[in-house]
């Protein structure tokens, strides 16, 4: 895990822990990947000596306010799961109040990284993604849930910046064995995301899309979509309506457009022409007069739909619709068949499909945000394409190792075992 080149993409970002005043505690972190420490403005006041000496020694000096040339920072709940909250409330650190517990069902609430990376990176798609997400103040930390931030992030292309408890920055500072194992951990995690930089470059597959500027007022509502859809494994494109193109909707069953505003003249086209090609285009009362045919008005409770030539235009009645049905709801009315992905017998688990820029592997990439494993027995995954291999990674493992797969109907069904944190399936036709 040695380092010379401090200017390598590798680089690994650590919050400089606030238990950390003195210079020496920069041994803890010499020789390794890290190469840039994020010290916030407050505390520089009092870490003179330290940024003295990693200035010296080569360590980058930055903080969430000011990051490197060719890096964004994004701001991130801490992922993991909990019990389920109400229906349509947020999950805790949204836009609105933290959801209480206690849901419908047992399936628990799931907090992820995922969806935050991939709006950034369509956001600044010239820049490396690196995302803020520290653990609860007080908050005891286990050594899996360190891997599966730096998983979460890497996952969508993105980099964790590597943020510690106190009890993990006491430790290392003591040289306590389990707190330096945890470290070491942490480092393998990430040297495993250097080693498959290709990854990055693999597109996103989805059989739905959102469609927003996603900030001012349609900040809630679209990201809040982004976040479910997540949590629902219904991958979906994120699309910036400035920058849609004529071909961006391609491939895609269903779009959403809820904005608080109507689209402008060209941007409504290129979404009439989508519904009209054969897509579903669901919005809201803000679009507008329907365009279309109206079909049986009380076919649905939330929905009035339009006939409009191949395809559909699905009218929310509500002003507001509530975010946690939306995102039941369209996979639904666009019919189940159609699902990309679907996960067995994990009910905490995430599932991150891409394909290799060639069109001739495929990644999926599983992550487990329980606090064990997704359980005693194996793992199905079903995807909507037919491959005929299978080889599974894991931080932890040894060398990557075949896994069962049975294609059948243009889909395919992989075997794999209990996963603990993290998995990538490399796919090949």
């Amino acid at each position: 895990m040695q380092k010379t080149d401090r200017e390598s993409s590798s680089m690994i970002a650590l919050r400089w822990p606030d238990e950390w005043v003195q210079a020496p505690a920069l041994d803890l972190i010499k020789g390794t990947a890290v190469g840039c420490l994020l010290i916030n403005a407050e505390a520089r006041s009092r870490l003179g000596a330290v940024m003295a000496r990693a200035e010296a020694e080569g360590f980058k000096l930055a903080d969430t306010a000011t990051p490197p040339p060719g890096v964004s920072i994004v701001k991130a709940d801490w992922p993991g799961a909990r019990p389920m909250g109400r229906p349509g409330q947020a999950s805790a650190g949204s836009a609105r109040e933290p959801a209480i517990s206690a849901g419908p069902t047992g399936e628990p609430w799931v907090d992820s990284l995922g969806w935050v990376v991939q709006l950034a990176r369509v956001r600044t798609p010239q820049n490396r993604v690196w995302v803020d997400a520290q653990p609860a103040a007080g908050a005891v930390v286990r050594p899996d849930a360190y891997l599966r931030a730096a998983a979460d992030a890497a996952a969508n292309g993105g980099r964790w910046i590597v943020s510690m408890d106190k009890n993990l920055a006491a430790g290392l500072q003591a040289r306590k064995s389990d707190a330096i194992e945890t470290w070491r951990r942490i480092l393998r995690a990430c040297d495993f995301f250097d080693s498959h930089t290709a990854w990055r470059d693999y597109a996103r597959v989805a059989r739905l899309a959102v469609v927003s500027d996603f900030s001012g007022e349609n900040e809630f509502l679209g990201q809040e979509i982004l976040n479910l859809a997540t949590r629902n494994n219904q991958p979906c494109h994120v699309l910036e309506k400035a920058k849609l193109s004529d071909t961006a909707l391609r491939g895609v069953r269903g779009a959403i457009y809820l904005d608080q505003e109507p689209p402008a003249p060209e941007l409504r086209r290129k979404l009439l022409a989508y519904a009209g090609s054969g897509g579903l285009l669901v919005v809201g009362p803000k679009w507008g007069k329907p365009e279309g045919t109206l079909s049986t008005p009380d076919a649905h409770a939330r929905f009035s739909f339009y006939s409009l030539g191949k395809g559909k235009l699905a009218v929310a009645k509500e002003a507001d619709p509530d975010p946690y049905f939306l995102v039941k709801d369209v996979p639904a009315l666009v019919s189940h068949r159609y699902d990309l992905l679907r996960l067995f017998s994990a009910n905490a688990g995430i599932l991150y499909y891409t394909v290799a820029p060639a069109g001739n592997a495929g990644l999926v990439q599983l992550v487990n945000y329980a606090s064990s494993s997704f359980g005693a027995g194996p793992i199905t995954v079903r995807i909507a394409e037919p491959y005929r291999t299978a080889r599974l990674r894991t931080i932890d493992g040894p060398e990557p190792g075949n896994v069962e797969i049975a294609s059948k109907q243009g889909a395919s069904q992989l075997f794999l075992p209990a996963i603990p944190v993290y998995a990538a399936v490399e796919l090949g036709a």
